[in-house]
């Protein structure tokens, strides 16, 4: 099931029960309204399924955000509430947004948030089960 954010980005939700995880499947335009919206919809899978593991797959989005709102996004999600021990981000391994998602791990981890940018879903399903 798709899940509108703004009009230009959508996405879907998996709970992963097996592995204690919850995966986003992300597509379209990222901005920072959207942002918001899939935050606030980490926060309520979060608080649903009972797990604090995400997986976040972005490998079929373009981003619009300014390097000021990736700056921020670490208390835009402490603001909303997340809880979550884990967040795993995939992403292509050729794309123009490589440098945003790593400075957006450097600065989450720099703030005591556990978030990896990954190449590969496998990659990233097993970092989130280390220490489950």
């Amino acid at each position: 099931m798709m899940h509108n954010a703004d009009p230009t980005m959508q996405w879907s939700v998996r709970h992963l029960g097996d592995l204690g995880v919850i995966e986003f499947t992300v597509t379209g335009v990222l901005t920072l309204d959207s942002l918001r919206q899939l935050v606030a919809a980490g926060v309520a899978a979060s608080a649903t399924y009972g797990t604090h593991r995400i997986l976040v797959d972005y490998r079929n989005v373009e981003s619009a955000l300014t390097t000021l709102d990736i700056y921020g996004t670490p208390e835009l999600e402490r603001s909303a509430g997340a809880t979550v021990d884990r967040v795993a981000m995939v992403m292509p391994p050729a794309t123009a947004y490589r440098n945003d998602f790593l400075f957006y791990e450097n600065r989450a981890v720099n703030t005591g948030a556990q978030r990896r940018v990954f190449l590969g879903r496998d990659a990233a399903l097993a970092w989130l089960a280390e220490g489950a």
